[in-house]
């Protein structure tokens, strides 16, 4: 019987019938073999379901889960509630990892004695590779340092022109912190869900360890024109996330003045989201008094109102 650490990885899948099968076979290619890996299928409606279920009939370290389209939070949880490893990582189905990416978070997370291992990451993006990291040095990183860029990615300029340390994937958590925790994604959430999760994992974390090495591949090709699509339900979608933002900063750091500007400076940043997603959106076809309208439901349900 092995007495190395079993990794728990958690995929969740939904419609990536052409991304799924580089992203699986970059774990199965791991310098460190010792993992399960747990294909969560949210109910996909193309081809992801044969593809999976081929991937798994060819390595028993795959474990395949089909459940309806529930979102990915409750893959992610699924993933989480069905993970026997000591350690955990969450990976998006459309991106990739290097070779050494689970040997090396292990490696920092053993040595280091934590709760949380963090690397960098690659961006793809119109053709062109560029490194994406979160903090400015190695080592250990204290508490608020790591909530202060989740408040705001630009504070102190230290995460990356792409991506801040708010993401799931580049990381490895202790499962049995999580699970002390019953740390989940939260359901209600449809967007910004592992932005809340990982505040309250970091909150808690005794120690979190980062490495300046880029060996997780996003593929930010994938995010396409989010930031520009028109959302009807926009205020309702991002004012979800406020709410769960107010909520954590009024529990830990509402006597704290720094974190009382930077929250307001993460409330600010959601509600232009939500006024170019709505609003003000080019392709909107709201009439002149549905955003009158939209506007007054925004003073009305704004948090800290």
């Amino acid at each position: 019987m092995s007495t190395e650490p079993l990794i728990s990885v958690v995929i969740p899948v939904y419609n990536k019938e052409d991304k799924l099968t580089k992203c699986v076979e970059s774990v199965l290619k791991q310098s460190y073999s010792r993992f399960e890996l747990i294909i969560v299928n949210d109910g996909s409606t193309d081809n992801s379901n044969a593809v999976i279920d081929l991937l798994s009939k060819n390595d028993s370290r795959i474990k395949t889960i089909h459940t309806t389209n529930q979102g990915v939070s409750s893959a992610r949880n699924i993933g989480i509630d069905n993970a026997t490893g000591e350690y955990i990582c969450f990976i998006d189905s459309d991106d990739w990892i290097d070779e050494e990416y689970l040997e090396t978070l292990l490696c920092l997370s053993i040595k280091n004695n934590v709760d949380i291992s963090i690397v960098s990451a690659k961006v793809e993006n119109n053709g062109r590779v560029l490194e994406n990291h979160f903090f400015s040095h190695n080592g250990f990183i204290e508490k608020e340092r790591i909530i202060k860029q989740l408040y705001d990615c630009n504070y102190e300029k230290e995460s990356g022109d792409f991506i801040d340390v708010g993401v799931p994937w580049g990381k490895m958590y202790k499962l049995s912190f999580i699970k002390d925790l019953d740390l989940k994604f939260n359901l209600k959430l449809r967007r910004n869900q592992d932005n809340i999760f990982n505040l309250y994992a970091f909150q808690h974390a005794r120690k979190v360890y980062y490495e300046r090495k880029t060996l997780y591949n996003y593929n930010y090709d994938n995010f396409g024109d989010f930031g520009m699509k028109f959302m009807e339900n926009g205020l309702n979608i991002f004012g979800e996330y406020a709410i769960e933002s107010v909520k954590f900063h009024e529990y830990f750091y509402k006597d704290n003045e720094i974190f009382n500007n930077l929250l307001m400076r993460k409330l600010s940043s959601i509600l232009m989201t939500i006024l170019s997603r709505t609003i003000f959106n080019p392709q909107s076809t709201l009439k002149y008094k549905d955003r009158i309208l939209l506007i007054k439901q925004i003073s009305y349900s704004w948090p800290l109102n």
